[in-house]
């Protein structure tokens, strides 16, 4: 009865330490605000932070834009990120430390077709990449698969493309958050427990 008894307290510790709900938290990305009108920042081995995420990018050149100051070329709401060649890259990571998932982002370049790569590293370790046409003079919206559970998103220019860009990074931040749902498990084997010590009584008082 003893050993039941420790079974039984071990599998209600188990599901309360390991039942959990996860919320998610969504972002949108989108460099708005960053620049004034008809001008640009360079980003080149800086980091921003916008809505929860940082993002760092390396020593190659790589800019923060307003639409307009290519005329509205690009046709984005408003300011834009954009890679200066290849090698350029830009990791995103959660400030919070959780992980996050990437859904969905605009890519466009503007004067040559060129190509984006995206690489993910998932929290437990691996890594997922997939990479994207970027056409000249026009946005399209790149929907990611598979890139769940992240530590970092790494977005990098891979071609001559002149000039890729990209905006509207949405992300998902997941958090798990311990709940007490462990306990009705851990409260009916108690209880089973004592009826089944109950009936042992009985048994060897007849």
């Amino acid at each position: 009865m003893k050993n039941q008894a420790l079974k039984l307290a071990a599998i209600a510790t188990a599901a309360i330490t390991f039942t959990a709900v996860e919320t998610v938290q969504a972002a949108t990305i989108d460099f708005n605000g960053t620049v004034g009108e008809r001008s640009y920042i360079s980003t080149r081995s800086s980091s921003i932070s916008e809505d929860g995420f940082t993002l760092q990018a390396n020593s190659r050149n790589q800019f923060i834009i307003d639409n307009n100051y290519h005329n509205s070329t690009m046709g984005f709401d408003d300011d834009y990120y954009e890679f200066n060649g290849t090698g350029a890259n830009l990791t995103i990571t959660a400030d919070s430390g959780n992980a996050f998932n990437f859904v969905t982002i605009l890519v466009g370049a503007l004067i040559q077709n060129g190509q984006l790569e995206f690489t993910g590293y998932f929290e437990g370790g691996g890594s997922i990449m997939s990479s994207v046409g970027a056409s000249a003079g026009q946005y399209n919206t790149f929907s990611a698969s598979g890139f769940l559970g992240l530590s970092s998103l790494v977005i990098s220019a891979n071609s001559d493309g002149l000039f890729p860009s990209f905006d509207d990074i949405v992300l998902n931040e997941v958090s798990p958050i311990p709940v007490p749902g462990g306990l009705p498990i851990f409260l009916t084997g108690l209880a089973g427990f004592a009826v089944l010590r109950k009936r042992k009584k009985r048994a060897s008082q007849t």
